[in-house]
Formats: structure tokens, C-alpha cells, sequence
């Protein structure tokens, strides 16, 4: 649908009118009823757009642990009583022709039913917000709503580039096979710390490099292990664990040299990758 601010304006007039006379507007002509809520939705769609960031900063609070599942969502419910409310109050100045020039940002249609659906996540959780569950689906949210917003791309590209990056750096280092798998195991070993490190990062507890330095003092324990071929058990649970931890590096050293990458969209990254791993490996 083509937003049309004069042909919405007579469809709120007609409207008013019916209800005036005590009619119902579905009753009277559904197709012309269904245009104008089509109409009336783009008009949501634009208000909710516009508080975007808003949105975004409180689901980020809630996955850092900086608001409970209680708060985020009396905080959601607030939000979309005041969406309706600004809605409301907006198709009334545009009924009785107070607003002249309106046209609604082609881009808030990708947050179509957004906030009701957080809205639902959180009536269906009432009373258990500590649920995994609920924390899963706010994360997927999350990074839907980053996507949807369009302000990472530049790490998406980075993201899917990282594999290749990965397999160039061991095949140019020269890296063997061997030493690899004891990498793997060392860092398998330390995943409980590595994971407090990056929880404790996301919650601003932390500076990112305390991960490097972890990582990287793994490094010179294992060449210390393959050059004194001392005896290591390895589980084949921990083969490629490691990939985890330089894509988490490799991501972090991309958005110091990229000033357009901004820290919040690295936070959802970590966070999708932190998923990822607990999922692999927990």
C-alpha cells in the first residue's frame, strides 16, 4: 500500500461521521474500513520507528543484566500504551486537519508488529521472566531488531568473512594440525572463564582485552605443551572451540579500525556468538 495523507484524512472524516450516527464503518463498507486501518497502521509503524533507539537501548539494558525481566517489561507495557496513545492523538489532529504535510518512513515498516510481539513475550512469561526461554527469545529479538534497524552490516560482512580469514592465518602461520588441537583443549578447558569474561564484558564490568590476554597467554602455554611434547589429553569435544574465541577477537580488532561499527552493534554480535557457544558446548 501507497500511504495517501489526503485519501486517509477523508477515510478518518468518513469515519467519524458514521460514528456520529451510531453506524459501524466495517458494516457500512468493510473494504474502505480495512483501507483505512492499512492507513492507520502506517501511522503506528512511523511513531514506533521514531522511538527505535529507545527500543533498542532497553532490550540491550535487559541482556546486560542492567534491568530484570520484571522491569523490561512494565517498561514494554509502557511503551506500547504510550504508542497507542500518540497514536490516537495523531489520527485526531489528522481527522480534524490540523496536519498538512504527512508521510510515513518507508524503512518503519521493517518493525511491523515489533512491539507486540515483545508485548506478548512478555504476557506470556508474566510471573517467570528469569525463564531461558524468555531471555532466548528477547536475544533473537535483539538481533532481528539490529537487522531490521540496518546497523550492522559492516560486522555482518566482517562475520561471514571470518572463516576464510581464519583458514588463510593458520595456513600462512604454518600452523600444524597438532598444535591446533591443543589450543582447542586449553581454551575447552578455560570455557567457563572465557564465558565469565564475555558476560562480565557485556555487562560493562570489563574491558574486552582481558579476553585477548586470556587467549593469548593460552597461546604460550601451548607451545610449551607441543614443544616439550608433554602429554595432553584431548577430547574431541573441544575441537574448534577456539574459532569462537578469534572470531570474538577478530570482530573486536575490526571495530577498533572501523570508527563506523559502533559499540552497541559489537555487544550484539558478542552476544549472538556467546548463544552460540553455550549452545555447542554447555
Amino acid at each position: 500500500m501507497t500511504y495517501n495523507l489526503q485519501r486517509h484524512i477523508q477515510l478518518l472524516k468518513h469515519s467519524q461521521d458514521l460514528k456520529n450516527q451510531g453506524k459501524s464503518f466495517y458494516e457500512e463498507n468493510e473494504k474502505e474500513y480495512l483501507e483505512l486501518s492499512s492507513y492507520d497502521i502506517a501511522v503506528e509503524q512511523n511513531i514506533f520507528w521514531q522511538q527505535r533507539y529507545q527500543v533498542n537501548e532497553l532490550m540491550q539494558n535487559f541482556l546486560d543484566k542492567k534491568i530484570d525481566g520484571q522491569e523490561f517489561c512494565d517498561r514494554v507495557f509502557g511503551l506500547r500504551r504510550n504508542l497507542m496513545i500518540a497514536s490516537d492523538q495523531f489520527l485526531v489532529q489528522l481527522g480534524a486537519g490540523e496536519v498538512k504535510d504527512f508521510q510515513p518512513d518507508l524503512r518503519s515498516k521493517k518493525l511491523r508488529g515489533f512491539l507486540t510481539g515483545l508485548f506478548c513475550y512478555c504476557d506470556d512469561f508474566m510471573e517467570d521472566y528469569e525463564n531461558d526461554q524468555f531471555s532466548n527469545a528477547i536475544q533473537n529479538g535483539f538481533l532481528n531488531f539490529q537487522k531490521a534497524i540496518n546497523e550492522e552490516s559492516s560486522i555482518k560482512e566482517i562475520y561471514i568473512e571470518l572463516p576464510n580469514i581464519l583458514k588463510n592465518y593458520r595456513e600462512n602461520a604454518k600452523i600444524s594440525s597438532n598444535f591446533v588441537k591443543i589450543v582447542d583443549q586449553l581454551n575447552w578447558e578455560n570455557q567457563d572463564h572465557y564465558i565469565e569474561l564475555i558476560e562480565v564484558f557485556l555487562a560493562d564490568s570489563s574491558n574486552f582485552l582481558n579476553l585477548k590476554e586470556k587467549y593469548y597467554s593460552i597461546l604460550e602455554v601451548a607451545k610449551k605443551v607441543e614443544s616439550d611434547s608433554l602429554s595432553l589429553g584431548l577430547s574431541y569435544q573441544s575441537l574448534g572451540f577456539s574459532n569462537y574465541i578469534l572470531i570474538l577477537i577478530e570482530l573486536f580488532d575490526a571495530c577498533q579500525r572501523d570508527s563506523s561499527i559502533c559499540q552497541k552493534v559489537f555487544k550484539s554480535w558478542v552476544r549472538k556468538i556467546l548463544f552460540e557457544m553455550k549452545n555447542h558446548y554447555s
